[in-house]
């Protein structure tokens, strides 16, 4: 047994348990297609002692009393099996049966379940919106929370217009946020709005043609309805709303399990990540609005979100999650959006938080078993307290770095395992093939100061920095895949769980803020000579880059030279320098050079030039065992000759900013306060990336300074090199076991569902 995982006191006959999912995701996993989280909702079950059943509708057979369903069987690097079995009904559903075609499914199955005398968590199987406002109306002391909503008529539209500003319509079904317009007075006109795939599209309207141009929707059955737009609070310049899941835990109390800012574009209609927005963690996006009221105004998020849960309960029936939409408007007021009686959790997800991530599967299943219990003769599951426990740290490293350890990296890496137990962790180093997923173990690198280095066998980590650089796209993909089977089966987290940042996807999430949009230098993909042209006419100097490259390879920049065109640069790992008089030309050189791969055109920043060699920064931020972010490196770093990139990989030289300033005196006067500039900068992008991908533990920005002193951003990496520098003020192997600390004590919290 892992000694550093939870106890659990296993019940070798617990109660039954089923998970309803539709026909069709039946046949899906039978057919072979892997469903992670159905790996995690039956291992959730065993750690409580229970049986599940994954089952479809047609296998429930009323007359029999049984159920005919599948049994998942998986493990740490073993395959996952379905096994069929048949046995009595399953005291407790856990209905997980999604999309409006299935919903007879479900309904077929509760009118079994009552007849059975079975339980159904998640008693409504749709929960409309008006359904949730007409019942929560009821509540006099829930009113300050709900804004005005009424089904959509002609009479209540020329109500909402004569009263608000800004308004939403909405089917009453809504699914996923489809069918959502905006309408918004501007002036003598309104503005209505919706989503169309990647873009938003909006026609302009006189009152008069208003209700013309909603026609379809006024038709007497469309079930549409009209709600007041709220003045949200903005992040970074960009309205945001709240989805707060609120589930049972395993004593049937509610409990907001998963709470995240939802971010819209610039101009956008609806804040899901599914129709364009991104995430960011609540007190951060409040209080770039409140400030310090932040936390104040989180909890007040959370102990409204079990009052309405509570409510919505008492007119729906039995439940086991709702998904609550909620906006804070600029006053600081919270209201209500809407109800999701099956809440989806992708927003949740994203934010990559573990002890959500832990919370948000493992509480309904808890939940169901609990149930299941409640008339049977059955123990408890027993989960251990976090108590003195230390987490299991592991660095992955890749062949070559291994290979340092007794030699010229070997003073780093000791002050690496130092540095982890100093934090409180159990560090080592290990590569992947050390490894051994189905035995539960790694032959792991440990030190001592006494005896050095020594192989020792380990449990999995609870926690995974991964350091490890590889050469080949089959190497990476494995790496990968092993990464994805410990997060699956042993919970281990990552510090930072994103493998890497594209130039595009960098470009992506700097341009979606106001905030950070001005740090971003124009990027587009190569996708043909007409956007090199274009680049090229914009700008005086283009780079073209690998969209996924890194060290500085893969790097050419194209400048007019007499009456045509100079690239010079490394393709395919190899240095060139070549001339051509026409963009024709210019465009077949490089397409064929960067053919299969995909390649960005990024607007040429003119860097400054000390010694005739071109300096940018890089700046490292790393989170801290408080979860946030510092800045413990910001370098200048000096361009070698003739190169066009500065990475030290290239030749390049580091110097902290005040030796370089030293050293340069005059020639260095752009670089006077960067400092400041780099950490303003670094923080932005770091905020920028988080909504992109979700939590991170690590990023090294690559910075330019042009001739003006104003910042731009070149690209960021998730794997940034560590230099020695004297003069360091902060180790940079020190903040990310601290942070790792931080993981695992969140993920331990979140696995308390206390049952």
């Amino acid at each position: 047994m892992n000694r550093f995982s939870f106890g659990l006191s296993a019940r070798p006959a617990g109660p039954q348990i089923g998970l309803l999912i539709s026909e069709v995701a039946l046949r899906r996993v039978l057919g072979g297609h892997k469903e992670k989280y159905y790996c995690r909702y039956a291992r959730y079950a065993r750690e409580a002692g229970a049986s599940l059943t994954f089952f479809a509708a047609s296998g429930l057979n009323e007359k029999q009393g049984t159920v005919t369903g599948y049994r998942h069987k998986c493990g740490t690097g073993e395959a996952c099996t379905w096994e069929p079995v048949t046995g009595p009904a399953p005291r407790a559903i856990y209905d997980r049966c999604f999309s409006e075609t299935a919903r007879p499914e479900a309904l077929r199955v509760r009118a079994i379940a009552r007849r059975l005398g079975l339980k159904v968590v998640n008693q409504p199987v749709k929960v409309t919106k008006l359904m949730t406002f007409e019942a929560l109306s009821h509540n006099p002391d829930l009113a300050e929370y709900l804004p005005f909503t009424a089904p959509l008529t002609a009479a209540t539209l020329a109500e909402a217009m004569e009263r608000f500003d800004d308004l939403y319509l909405k089917p009453d079904n809504l699914y996923k946020g489809k069918g959502v317009h905006r309408l918004t007075r501007k002036g003598d006109r309104w503005l209505l709005q919706r989503r169309s795939g990647q873009r938003n599209v909006t026609r302009r309207l006189t009152p008069q043609m208003v209700p013309e141009a909603l026609k379809q929707m006024l038709r007497a059955n469309s079930r549409y309805l009209v709600q007041e737009g709220l003045d949200l609070a903005t992040y970074a310049g960009n309205r945001f709303d709240f989805r707060s899941l609120v589930q049972k835990d395993g004593q049937g109390r509610w409990v907001v399990t998963g709470l995240v800012a939802r971010v819209a574009p610039v101009g956008g209609v609806i804040t899901s990540p599914r129709s364009g927005g991104q995430v960011a963690p609540p007190e951060q996006a409040l209080a770039s609005l409140f400030g310090e009221e932040a936390r104040s105004i989180v909890a007040d998020i959370l102990r409204v979100s079990v009052l309405l849960a509570t409510e919505a309960e008492h007119h729906f029936g039995l439940c086991v999650e709702l998904g609550l939409d909620l906006g804070v408007i600029r006053s600081g007021q919270i209201k209500l959006i809407e109800v999701n009686g099956k809440p989806m959790r992708v927003s949740l997800e994203r934010l990559h938080d573990p002890m959500i991530d832990e919370r948000i599967h493992r509480y309904p299943i808890h939940y169901t078993v609990y149930l299941a219990n409640q008339n049977a003769e059955a123990g408890r599951a027993r989960i251990a307290g976090v108590g003195g426990r230390r987490p299991l740290v592991g660095v992955l490293l890749g062949p070559k770095a291994l290979d340092l350890l007794d030699g010229a990296w070997g003073a780093r890496y000791r002050r690496m395992m130092s540095e982890g137990q100093d934090a409180g962790t159990i560090p080592f180093i290990f590569g992947i093939d050390d490894l051994d997923l189905k035995r539960g173990w790694v032959n792991a690198l440990t030190y001592d100061e006494g005896d050095g280095w020594a192989r020792t066998r380990l449990p999995l980590p609870d926690v995974v920095y991964h350091r490890a650089v590889y050469p080949t796209k089959a190497e990476r993909q494995a790496v990968s895949a092993a990464m994805q089977e410990l997060i699956l089966h042993n919970d281990t987290m990552l510090v930072n769980p994103v493998a890497s940042f594209s130039k595009l996807e960098m470009h992506e999430a700097l341009t979606f803020f106001p905030a950070t949009n001005g740090l971003a230098p124009d990027t587009r993909p190569y996708r043909n000579q007409d956007d090199l042209i274009e680049m090229l006419r914009r700008h005086a100097c283009v780079f073209a880059k690998a969209d996924e490259g890194s060290h500085g390879t893969e790097v050419v920049r194209i400048c007019p030279v007499g009456r045509g065109w100079e690239v010079s640069g490394q393709i395919g790992g190899k240095s060139t320098k070549e001339t051509f008089k026409t963009q024709a030309e210019l465009h077949q050189f490089l397409s064929k050079a960067t053919a299969g791969r995909l390649w960005a055109l990024q607007q040429g920043i003119t860097l400054p030039r000390v010694d005739g060699r071109i300096c940018d920064l890089r700046v490292i931020l790393q989170k801290d065992g408080a979860d946030e972010w510092q800045v413990p490196l910001v370098l200048i770093r000096q361009g070698s000759a003739g190169k066009v990139a500065a990475n030290m990989s290239q030749g390049g030289d580091p110097y902290l900013p005040d030796r370089f300033r030293a050293k340069f005196g005059r020639q260095a006067q752009v670089f006077a306060n960067v400092e400041e500039v780099a950490r303003e900068a670094g923080r932005a992008t770091a905020m920028a990336l988080e909504a992109r991908f979700g939590r991170l533990g690590e990023i090294g920005v690559d910075l330019a300074i042009d001739e003006s002193g104003r910042p731009w951003v070149l690209e960021a990496n998730t794997k940034p090199v560590h230099p020695q520098l004297a003069g360091m003020e902060t180790p940079l192997v020190r903040y990310p076991f601290h942070y790792a600390w931080h993981l695992a004590r969140r993920a331990w919290t979140g696995r308390q569902s206390g049952l």
